[in-house]
């Protein structure tokens, strides 16, 4: 069974410090845990070294107490601190590609190789996702590496979450809360509401001119002209006729 692995899964093995025993070894093992009156014996070959080293992302357990300037999530906003957004993109991506290399054991990561050509199955999606969260310090959704199966699809997922979309500026705000006003008045079946709507919006409309230093309205202006004035207007822009 163990000769079926392939490559990246010795190294998560290794990563948990177990290592793969000879078969020779492993059968010789078996036969001197049936030999024995223990209830549970497992024949296993520990790495000492790796198995004390901090908290693996596959196993369950108390998270490491770190200071504040410890946290991996500190260290990498503090990276992306005065950055533009093509350096934070960069920063993430490169992060991001890190540490597939580490589960995928591949050195070579593309940024639109797909994580199932590179052999992250589902046990290697648990590493990834625990991976990721851990240096971004985000809490990330167990189905990240399908829902966005490329390094850079993730990538992008995990800046957006860093660093949110700036709010729409007030202009942009305006304009939808006028479209959602010409949605309404389409629903106004009824004359009074229609009049009283458009006594409503002319009010708006005539103060939000002033406001504007735009003045009254024309329209509403040369409707309260006398022949006199409308007769001057015109000779003041066209001279005499």
């Amino acid at each position: 069974m163990v000769g079926r692995l392939r490559e990246a899964d010795l190294a998560r093995w290794r990563r948990l410090g177990i290592a793969p025993l000879e078969p020779e070894t492993g059968l010789t093992l078996f036969d001197l845990a049936l030999s024995t009156d223990c209830a549970v014996a497992v024949p296993i070959r520990i790495d000492a070294q790796a198995a004390a080293a901090d908290r693996h992302p596959m196993l369950p357990g108390p998270a490491t107490v770190r200071t504040a300037a410890q946290r991996p999530e500190s260290a990498l906003s503090d990276r992306l601190i005065g950055c533009t957004a093509a350096e934070r993109a960069d920063i993430i991506a490169e992060l991001v590609r890190d540490q597939v290399a580490v589960v995928a054991h591949t050195p070579s990561i593309g940024p639109d190789d797909s994580f199932s050509d590179l052999g992250v199955d589902s046990l290697g999606a648990v590493e990834l996702r625990n991976r990721l969260a851990h240096a971004v310090g985000l809490p990330l959704p167990s189905t990240i590496v399908f829902d966005y199966p490329t390094p850079r699809a993730v990538a992008d997922y995990i800046a957006a979450r860093l660093v949110p979309a700036p709010a729409p500026s007030p202009l942009t705000r305006l304009g939808s809360a006028l479209e959602q006003v010409d949605a309404l008045l389409d629903t106004l079946d009824d004359a009074a509401d229609r009049e009283a709507a458009r006594d409503t919006l002319s009010r708006f409309l005539t103060a939000a001119r002033t406001r504007l230093g735009l003045g009254a309205d024309v329209t509403a202006e040369l409707g309260e002209a006398t022949d006199d004035e409308l007769f001057g207007l015109v000779d003041e822009e066209f001279g005499p006729l």
